[in-house]
């Protein structure tokens, strides 16, 4: 009788591989893809479930990245803002010179110091205010004329505020006049406190310094100088 082939079991084309359970004959567990890496995620066959060198957050590609990315510390990133034009703020200085009353100070553009100890631009806030000391051109630091605390805001006179020759600080809040004494001083405009504006101190206003206002500097009074108090040289 002729005897007839068998086939092996072992080798049987509808069976899968050993250790699979998919069915897609590439043996390595992942019914989904196929590919034989084991990562179910990208179907690349790759095995490796995380970026490709030069992408977004991804390892830098020889210190190269994808267009719009930069290598920052080995990672692609998001590049940064647009190199600064000179001459603007905060940037370097255009041959020493910058733009809208900036100052060119260690070769960077920046806010010019006010004219005011204790009153400039507060740029965290983006306004006038006591205790600052720089001045922010676009905002210009001089006051309307004749503010009265409480008064109704005059034209030019906003939120932002301003700060007055002796370096206080006024804006207007809700329709009024609003005032914050930043120690500018007395209002004479000398600095010396005495409200007299000669700047000696003395309050008589002569500029000699004796207080007796005659000008002569002695003190008695008189006029004549000599400091006897006669009227006599």
């Amino acid at each position: 009788m002729p005897l007839g082939c068998k086939p092996d079991p072992g080798t049987d084309s509808d069976t899968a591989a050993e250790g699979s359970t998919s069915g897609d004959g590439d043996g390595d567990g992942d019914p989904s893809t196929g590919d034989g890496d084991g990562d179910p995620t990208t179907g690349d066959g790759d095995g490796d479930p995380g970026c490709t060198p030069g992408s977004f957050n991804c390892a830098c590609n020889g210190g190269l990245c994808d267009e719009g990315l930069m290598c920052v510390d080995g990672t692609c990133e998001l590049e940064g803002p647009p190199d600064c034009m000179p001459g603007t703020l905060d940037c370097m200085c255009d041959n020493g010179d910058c733009a809208g009353g900036l100052e060119c100070i260690a070769d960077v553009c920046g806010y010019p110091a006010s004219p005011y100890p204790n009153c400039g631009w507060d740029a965290g806030n983006g306004w006038n205010a006591c205790g600052e000391v720089i001045e922010n051109p676009a905002e210009p630091l001089m006051c309307p004329e004749d503010l009265e605390p409480g008064g109704a805001c005059p034209s030019g006179l906003t939120i932002i505020g301003c700060c007055d020759e002796n370096g206080n600080n006024w804006w207007c809040e809700g329709g009024a006049v609003a005032f914050d004494d930043c120690g500018g001083g007395d209002g004479d405009g000398d600095g010396d406190g005495d409200g007299d504006g000669d700047g000696d101190g003395d309050g008589d206003g002569d500029g000699d310094g004796d207080g007796d206002g005659d000008g002569d500097g002695d003190g008695d009074g008189d006029g004549d100088g000599d400091g006897d108090g006669d009227g006599d040289p």
